[in-house]
């Protein structure tokens, strides 16, 4: 499997090396093409390019701070075009600065998402029906949940944790309605 591994200058760290070798032990004979985007708003052009170039998957490493979410808003929503015109996915592995107060508690939190990204793109990629199977696995949607820190999970507020249920159809009190949304 090729994946493309998309950084940015902004980070504070260089995650690629730890993310090769993370996929090598992975993900059997995947071979890893980097770009790296010059600001948060190339990233989607960056990932397009990766995946037209033949990449099979694409996954985005960030390290963003609460300045970035603007930005993040408007590359989420070119990353869903990106997906679309490829027909591939664009996964996210993102760690936010509030996440992590010394280098250590950095690099555990970014070798469990790239492990957690990892599984999910070979699973994608290699066998998309177990895919179907983790949902509703509350370990795994806390995990992929906090792949984002864009997301609800950097707070983890919206995010079962484990012995959580996770909420179902009909279960919502709120406003009187019975939807999830």
């Amino acid at each position: 499997m090729r994946i493309g591994f998309v950084d940015c200058a902004a980070n504070k760290a260089d995650a690629f090396e730890a993310f090769s070798a993370i996929s090598s032990e992975m993900v059997a004979g995947a071979q890893i093409e980097r770009r790296t985007a010059h600001d948060l708003l190339k990233i989607p052009l960056t990932a397009k390019k990766l995946l037209t170039g033949g990449c099979d998957i694409a996954v985005v490493f960030l390290m963003l701070s609460e300045d970035d979410l603007d930005a993040m808003s408007l590359v989420h929503e070119k990353i869903i075009d990106v997906e679309l015109s490829a027909e591939k996915f664009v996964l996210f592995c993102i760690v936010s600065d509030e996440e992590y107060e010394n280098n250590e508690e950095f690099e555990k939190i970014a070798e469990s998402r790239m492990r957690t990204v990892l599984k999910l793109a070979s699973q994608l990629e290699l066998s998309p029906s177990q895919v179907s199977q983790i949902i509703g696995d509350t370990q795994m949607t806390q995990a992929l949940a906090e792949l984002s820190g864009f997301s609800a999970a950097v707070t983890g507020d919206d995010v079962p944790k484990d012995g959580e249920e996770q909420p179902t159809a009909g279960s919502g009190s709120e406003g009187g309605g019975n939807s999830l949304f």
